[in-house]
């Protein structure tokens, strides 16, 4: 995300987001057949048995996927060098503790299509409109405010501490 935001001239706030694979990892689907929104618990593939055995093989060896991943991150190693690794490493750094405050702002009161407990939300409506797509970009709306008073904050000077984190969380959940 860091060298894409480099690459593009894009802002930290156009980066940033809420992960939703930490809303309690459930996810909101809709039963083809009666149409109803029910939550489920997300599976990744590491949970299923005998995936780390598998993949501990000669798999990865033979696999386009793992071809693919490994040109990719070469690319984007060259794509670093280019952009310069000291500029790089810092905006890293910037990105890194933005996104811890906005994680530590935010995931309290973002609106997530299941609760932790893989409930579905009543308030689909709210959650809708604090959504990009389905659980993707929660807590858009907290997101761009705590970013928007940080970086008012930086440029009238005044470094913003974690002392702080009460009074911005107090200010945008008004």
């Amino acid at each position: 995300l860091v060298a894409m935001k480099l690459l593009y001239g894009l802002e930290h706030e156009d980066v940033i987001v809420l992960s939703s694979k930490q809303a309690g990892g459930y996810e909101l689907f809709e039963d083809p057949v009666t149409k109803q929104k029910a939550c489920r618990k997300s599976v990744t593939p590491f949970d299923i048995e005998g995936t780390q055995d598998y993949l501990a093989t000669e798999f990865p060896k033979n696999n386009m996927d793992f071809v693919l991943y490994a040109a990719v991150n070469q690319s984007l190693d060259m794509t670093i060098q280019s952009l310069g690794k000291e500029r790089f490493a810092q905006e890293l750094k910037i990105h890194r503790k933005l996104q811890a405050l906005v994680d530590e702002e935010c995931r309290p009161v973002a609106q997530y299509p299941c609760s932790a407990d893989g409930v579905v939300n009543t308030n689909l409506r709210a959650q809708e409109k604090d959504c990009y797509v389905g659980d993707s970009g929660c807590g858009r709306s907290c997101v761009d405010r705590v970013l928007h008073k940080k970086f008012n904050l930086l440029l009238a000077g005044v470094n913003v501490t974690s002392s702080m984190s009460k009074r911005l969380r107090t200010s945008h959940r008004q």
